[in-house]
């Protein structure tokens, strides 16, 4: 039971960090790539789909976020953890002009 508790516990963890990524590229307040470098960092925020951020990024949405995605070849559901830096610096290029 005690491997089950901490089991949940991990999973509700993940689940708050890709909240908070989410919370923090929808609010718009630091650039995308400052960002981005942050959550691949972080072993808890690097688990955020890449998709999900762009999804609710200002300049992005999900259209034009999935397509960006294919485009650079970052796969459906890669997660930031995942992400080069060439990815992470074609990602926030698209979002500065």
């Amino acid at each position: 039971m005690e491997q089950r508790t901490r089991d949940l516990e991990w999973v509700s963890t993940v689940r708050m960090a890709r909240m908070q990524a989410v919370s923090l590229v929808q609010s718009g307040q630091d650039s995308f790539h400052d960002l981005l470098t942050q959550f691949r960092a972080d072993s808890y925020l690097g688990r955020a789909y890449v998709v999900a951020l762009t999804d609710v990024h200002g300049c992005l949405g999900k259209v034009a976020g999935r397509r960006l995605m294919a485009t650079i070849g970052i796969e459906p559901l890669a997660r930031v953890a995942d992400l080069t830096d060439d990815q992470i610096t074609a990602l926030s290029e698209c979002c500065s002009k």
